[in-house]
């Protein structure tokens, strides 16, 4: 064993060395460490979302307070829902991964749908309804994006702990 002083290299090239260290990584701290901060980082997503709905639809689409609290409502129950199934059908038939990537993907597209019908202004086409005043009113456009994230949010928040400790295990 050599003496470590200030003149020793601090890279080391020799290959034997880092063959040691590399087999000494704890595989099982990373894989913890990497899923704690995938499920911090989903529900700073998903409470983030939901903390701000509101005042993005009272804001941006002048909706009144008690239907932008509606909504936020039905994301919440959606979200606590579609979780207990998902995690049936995870278990049941397609397996965790499978379910967890879909639920991704899925969080991923009702969030760009989402930020599209908030800041894209809506005309009296697709998937928009005129309310009473003329104007166009993007109600049925908002509750498919809400329910689109509540449902990748339930999917993921159910299965991903115990997709964690099957992969740590």
């Amino acid at each position: 064993m050599s003496i470590v002083s200030e003149r020793t290299p601090l890279v080391n090239t020799d290959t034997n060395v880092r063959r040691t260290m590399a087999s000494q990584v704890d595989w099982k701290s990373v894989a913890s460490i990497l899923i704690f901060l995938t499920v911090m980082f989903e529900s700073a997503a998903y409470y983030s979302f939901a903390g701000n709905l509101v005042s993005s639809l009272m804001g941006n689409l002048k909706w009144d307070l008690g239907s932008a609290t509606m909504t936020l409502l039905v994301s919440a129950g959606v979200m606590y829902s579609f979780g207990l199934l998902t995690g049936w059908i995870s278990d049941a038939f397609l397996g965790r991964f499978k379910v967890i990537a879909a639920g991704f993907i899925t969080y991923i597209i009702g969030y760009i749908y989402f930020v599209c019908v908030i800041f894209i202004p809506c005309s009296s086409g697709f998937l928009c309804i005129n309310s009473s005043n003329g104007s166009p009113d993007c109600v049925i456009s908002v509750y498919i994006a809400v329910v689109l994230i509540s449902l990748g949010a339930g999917t993921v928040e159910t299965n991903i702990i115990a997709f964690g400790a099957d992969m740590v295990s």
